[in-house]
């Protein structure tokens, strides 16, 4: 079920954790070891937030920058304004602190090619620049991400460890 093979494991490592896929629009938060995974991200924004002193992560697969760039409102998670607000406060039912949090993000591609900068053709860069200043508006640190280009891209974050693994259709496999 991994595209592309699974994120490495050390030898000797215990059972297999379980994978959560982060469709569109949805968040997850675990205070266990598990798999999240955002896949096929293109135009989309994957964001990958994980608190190493609690030991707690959660996953938001960001649309659209935000609620102004939508005739359709819902759901809201589809949007990096709503959709990353929750995810932080869900993260701090938990006992998060934002200082704590780190944030990585993967996607944001220009998937659509045009001659001049549509909405459309340049809504990856509009959602990674929305995903940045939420991120800063709240106080949350970045700590790597993977960002803009023309290729697809799957987001796997072990929230063993924090650790977040790209893989691409072209099988590149490397970690941020």
């Amino acid at each position: 079920m991994w595209p592309f093979g699974p994120p490495s494991r050390p030898a000797g490592a215990g059972k297999m954790k379980e994978l959560l896929t982060i469709r569109i629009a949805t968040m997850r938060v675990v205070s266990r070891p598990a798999v999240l995974m955002c896949r096929g991200l293109g135009s989309c924004v994957g964001v990958a937030i994980w608190d190493p002193v609690r030991k707690v992560g959660g996953m938001a697969h960001i649309l659209l920058p935000s609620e102004d760039s939508s005739v359709n409102r819902e759901p809201e998670l589809k949007f990096a304004d709503r959709g990353l607000i929750a995810l932080v406060e869900a993260m701090e039912k938990r006992g998060c602190l934002r200082k704590d949090m780190r944030a990585k993000l993967a996607g944001g591609s220009r998937m659509f090619t045009s001659t001049t900068k549509s909405i459309v053709s340049v809504i990856g860069d509009r959602n990674v620049t929305a995903v940045k200043q939420v991120l800063q508006a709240l106080g949350v640190a970045i700590a790597g991400e993977d960002t803009g280009g023309s290729k697809g891209r799957n987001m796997i974050f072990d929230t063993e460890d924090g650790s977040v693994t790209i893989t691409t259709v072209m099988g590149e496999q490397y970690n941020i």
